[in-house]
C-alpha cells in the first residue's frame, strides 16, 4: 500500500488522496503518518470503514525537557487516546525516540503506546534514551 501524509502543512511531498485501508487476517488496519492522529475526521473515516486497528508512525517532539510537564506529550497522549474511544479501535503509536536529534536538536521521548478501544493505555514506552543505531 501506498501512504501519503493527509495533514502536514510543511510536507515536501504530494499529500494523500485516500485513507488507507489494508486488510489483515486478524483486523482491518488504518494508517496514519505523523499528526494525521490529530485530526479526528481521518478517523472516524476509518472507522466508518471498519478499520479495528489504527496504526500512527509519528516524530512527535517534547516541549521543554520533562515528559511529566510536556504539554506537546500530553497533547499526543489525549489524541491517541480520543482516537481510539471515538473510533472503537485500537490504536498501535511508534514515535521517535531520541535527545538532540536533527539540526534543530529537539527531543523525542518516545511514548510509544498501545491503546484499547475504550481509550485505555495497555501498554507504554516511557525510554527517554535513543534507540537510535549511531
Amino acid at each position: 500500500a501506498l501512504l501519503r501524509n493527509f495533514t502536514a502543512p510543511c510536507d515536501p511531498f504530494s499529500p494523500a488522496n485516500e485513507p488507507v485501508t489494508v486488510d489483515l487476517p486478524f483486523a482491518r488496519l488504518g494508517l496514519m503518518i505523523c499528526w494525521d492522529y490529530a485530526f479526528p475526521e481521518l478517523g472516524r473515516v476509518y472507522g466508518l470503514r471498519g478499520a479495528d486497528l489504527l496504526s500512527v508512525s509519528t516524530a512527535w517532539p517534547m516541549q521543554g525537557k520533562d515528559p511529566a510537564t510536556d504539554y506537546h506529550g500530553f497533547a499526543m497522549d489525549l489524541c491517541l487516546q480520543s482516537q481510539a474511544l471515538f473510533n472503537q479501535a485500537w490504536v498501535v503509536a511508534a514515535n521517535h525516540c531520541e535527545q538532540d536529534a536533527y539540526h534543530v536538536r529537539s527531543d523525542y521521548y518516545g511514548g510509544s503506546q498501545v491503546i484499547d478501544p475504550f481509550g485505555n493505555r495497555i501498554r507504554f514506552n516511557e525510554n527517554l534514551k535513543s534507540t537510535s543505531t549511531k
